[in-house]
């Protein structure tokens, strides 16, 4: 909760300090509780990447077991690696966590201090940003769109980036039915997006630990496939998106498809491209997680 309200401050910080000159009496104290916030996001961050990791692998647990608890003998080195990974994710969530107590007893004072700033600030204590219109909403998701020409796996994490401003500045200044409907949808390409991307760091890591172990290739296979069926729900949620938000060029001929302005590509280079698993694996068991705020 704290990791989603910072970032929902800073993007109206943001959003304010684009709309103001830079000798403008309360922006460095902007910029100081700037500061602050991003070394603590940033800590924040790195304990709920291992929460998420835990939590897909506890979903992956479930797909290598029968309902009675029956471990099959070919999955069992499967098993095994994922309690290894268990283990190591459960060591590192617990460094990450002594590293933000640390952040927080070393620099507690200056945090309190920039957040007095702003508090104590006259023209930062009305709304940071006005009401924000499905127009103008609209317009900043056509400019991201724009200038992400291709997506794939290459890019979507970048793009999904760029979103976080329209969705966390909808959330908190959208302007009527239509504006609030925009930033729904907005969170739902990111929440996808991220989604895929929480996916790929877990088969990243899997893969690296695994690397000289033949016999657990399920696990790396299985996690490759859901790697690949995630993107393909993320780039459909991104096509659905800007299809449905972002008006389409004016034009009196049709384009070729080569032409189109925003393609989705969902081929990834060939070294990239996830092998079939060597066992099936019933992977639709695993529920979409959602951990998205960001």
């Amino acid at each position: 909760m704290l990791r989603v309200a910072t970032l929902r401050l800073q993007a109206q910080a943001s959003d304010w300090l684009d709309r103001r000159q830079p000798d403008h009496p309360a922006v460095q104290i902007v910029h100081r509780w700037n500061k602050q916030a991003r070394l603590l996001r940033s800590a924040l961050g790195a304990v709920r990447a291992f929460d998420v990791h835990l939590a897909n692998l506890a979903k992956v647990r479930a797909t290598l077991t029968t309902s009675s608890g029956y471990e099959p003998r070919s999955y069992r080195a499967s098993l095994r690696l994922i309690e290894t990974l268990e283990s190591r994710f459960k060591r590192d969530r617990k460094a990450a966590a002594k590293k933000l107590f640390e952040l927080l007893a070393a620099r507690g004072d200056r945090m309190q201090q920039a957040a007095a700033g702003m508090a104590n600030e006259p023209v930062l204590q009305k709304p940071l940003v006005p009401p924000i219109s499905a127009a103008r909403l609209s317009g900043m998701l056509a400019s991201i769109a724009s200038a992400f020409p291709r997506l794939d796996a290459v890019s979507l994490h970048d793009f999904r980036k760029q979103l976080k401003s329209v969705r966390y500045l909808a959330e908190v200044a959208a302007s009527g039915a239509a504006a609030r409907q925009i930033g729904a949808m907005v969170k739902a390409m990111q929440v996808a997006i991220g989604d895929w991307h929480d996916w790929e760091e877990l088969a990243a890591k899997a893969s690296r630990l695994s690397r000289r172990k033949k016999e657990a290739e399920v696990l790396t296979d299985l996690l490759h496939t859901l790697v690949a069926e995630s993107l393909e729900r993320a780039l459909s949620a991104v096509q659905n998106g800007i299809a449905q938000l972002v008006p389409a060029p004016a034009t009196h001929d049709p384009l070729p498809a080569s032409d189109a302005q925003h393609t989705i590509h969902e081929s990834k280079p060939e070294s990239q491209v996830p092998s079939p698993p060597r066992k099936p694996v019933q992977s639709s068991a695993l529920k979409s997680t959602r951990y998205r705020s960001a």
